[in-house]
């Protein structure tokens, strides 16, 4: 591998710090992932081996690994024009498929909801928002999470977005399942 010694000691603290992150779900991490890569793109020589290294690191995260080998097979054939342009693309694709999720929902037109949900998921946060922006959504009800509380961190996405949330512990779901639609 063609490193620059600064470049690759970089690029290995950033993947240390991305596999050391326990609150954010699988492709919060992948996106981050994908923005790590794409700042070292012009810096780090990329090959299958190093690939490989990356996804022993997140071995437990299938959407994360197929993301690599998908990477990995685009090294391989030596397509880099394609490879450059998937991680450039790769944020407006993960958007357009929130949009085909949030499309096939199947909402009752009718009325707002409630949702309650658990710990913290980008994918959850983005369905979320676009229920607030066709105004379907209520309000939701966050489980903290315990330990971790990831909960806590969707809560105050959901907040920023100006969402109605309300964050429990999970021994109060119960109490308020019954006033929930989703």
């Amino acid at each position: 591998m063609s490193f620059k010694l600064n470049s690759k000691k970089e690029f290995l603290s950033e993947l240390d710090n991305l596999t050391s992150d326990n609150t954010s779900g699988s492709k919060e991490l992948q996106s981050k992932l994908n923005s790590i890569i794409l700042d070292y793109l012009d810096e780090v020589t990329l090959t299958p081996k190093l690939i490989s290294e990356i996804q022993y690191r997140f071995i437990s995260f299938e959407t994360i690994i197929k993301y690599l080998d998908f990477l990995k097979v685009e090294l391989i054939k030596n397509e880099q024009q394609a490879l450059k342009k998937y991680l450039l693309d790769f944020n407006s694709n993960e958007m357009n498929l929130y949009d085909k999720i949030f499309k096939n929902i199947g909402l009752d037109s009718r009325k707002e909801c409630s949702i309650i949900t658990l710990s913290n998921s980008t994918t959850v946060y983005e369905i979320l928002k676009r229920l607030k922006n066709a105004n379907f959504l209520k309000h939701v009800v966050v489980c903290e999470s315990r330990p971790q509380v990831e909960g806590r961190i969707l809560t105050e996405k959901l907040v920023g977005a100006r969402i109605d949330v309300k964050m429990i512990i999970e021994a109060d779901i119960p109490d308020n399942v019954k006033n929930i639609d989703y």
